[in-house]
């Protein structure tokens, strides 16, 4: 089970709706994408008809996917301390382009 913290953990401005029929938090999502969006590319959204489905170019990414986007979330979200420490990224792949 989740269990959900107040304040500065998510450093956001929001307040947090407590609606247990969600994972998480909605304002989540919301305070991530104020985070990251400085730093990242806006990339389409189209939809296929012929296979009805959604796709997300996240492959326009500086890294080629999405990972930069959970990698800036992290990142941005640590408290000054966290940061001054520094982090590690045990990847060779788009994470770790990501978190570079």
């Amino acid at each position: 089970m989740i269990q959900f913290l107040p304040g500065k953990l998510f450093h956001c401005k929001h307040e947090l709706n407590m609606d247990t029929s969600m994972p998480f938090p909605f304002e989540w999502i919301t305070c991530a994408e104020e985070r990251i969006s400085p730093h990242i590319n806006v990339t389409p959204l189209t939809f296929d008809k012929g296979l009805g489905i959604y796709l997300k170019w996240e492959n326009q990414q500086v890294t080629g996917s999405f990972k930069a986007r959970g990698a800036f979330n992290k990142v941005l979200s640590l408290d000054t301390w966290e940061q001054q420490k520094g982090i590690v990224a045990a990847s060779a792949g788009n994470h770790g382009q990501g978190v570079a």
